[in-house]
């Protein structure tokens, strides 16, 4: 009841600068310590949050817990394989996001048989956006294995995302309180990252303020619900600016900025 007084422009600015905070958050933990146990940390937390929400509000265990489960399991794949790029790049990765919603869209056309969407207006912006791709990550290229590591990671990240988000949308209907969704979600992503950590024999305690970070990360990602161009904005200055990764800056990675940016255009406009 109290979202919903406030004014919309205020909301999705909150939205934007909260959500910029915690991938802000999520690259400076990364930097101590591995993908898995930056969202072993993230996870832990957000699964008590929300768990407690759940518990408090939920007359039952929903029908289909296992399946969000599994989701879970597979979306805290994804998100590591995010913390990974991240760590190597966050202002490349927030302005790839768009692609990844971009796959979506075009993946469920083929799901759904959904092809006439491609011949609206909404369509051609699609379509623009789909031919300047390529372009965007030729222009984002180079020869160093970080970037060919990155480029892996982004890419691996950016087709999950579309699939994933298509999942997601199926089951926001199977459930009378969202909250039982990202409660189970979240123990199931805990499980896979909690699992992968002892499995690499990594240390799963990495000292108070690494795990105060991982509570601030999880309590402001929970506020968080819009997102919009002035996030992606947000999180590109934040790398290119916070963390300096302005002074990687090539002529041609400028450029592909600017093609990122038309992308972005594109993709949000067509909505």
């Amino acid at each position: 009841m109290f979202l919903t007084s406030i004014p919309w422009p205020i909301l999705a600015i909150l939205g934007a600068v909260l959500t910029s905070l915690s991938l802000a958050l999520n690259k400076r933990q990364a930097a101590h310590a591995s993908a898995l146990q930056v969202r072993t940390y993230y996870h832990f937390f957000a699964a008590l949050i929300i768990g407690i929400f759940w518990a408090l509000t939920a007359k039952s265990i929903p029908d289909y817990w296992p399946l969000y489960f599994l989701f879970g399991m597979g979306a805290a794949v994804m998100v590591v394989m995010l913390t990974m790029a991240q760590r190597i790049s966050m202002s490349q990765t927030s302005l790839t996001e768009p692609v990844g919603q971009l796959f979506g869209i075009v993946l469920a056309a083929i799901i759904f048989s959904e092809w006439r969407l491609f011949i609206t207006n909404q369509g051609y912006q699609l379509i623009a956006a789909l031919i300047l791709v390529p372009l965007l990550f030729w222009l984002l290229y180079e020869k160093s294995e970080n970037i060919k590591k990155w480029f892996k990671l982004s890419f691996a990240y950016l087709s999950a995302l579309a699939v994933f988000t298509i999942i997601a949308k199926k089951f926001v209907g199977t459930a009378d309180n969202p909250a039982a969704i990202l409660a189970f979600q979240y123990f199931g992503s805990l499980t896979i990252t909690g699992f992968g950590v002892l499995l690499k024999k990594q240390k799963f305690y990495l000292g108070g303020k690494f795990a105060l970070n991982g509570l601030v990360q999880a309590s402001i990602t929970q506020t968080t619900l819009i997102r919009s161009p002035l996030l992606l904005l947000l999180t590109t200055l934040i790398g290119l600016v916070g963390f300096k990764e302005a002074k990687q800056m090539t002529l041609k990675k400028w450029l592909g900025v600017g093609v990122a940016l038309v992308i972005i255009l594109l993709v949000l406009t067509s909505e």
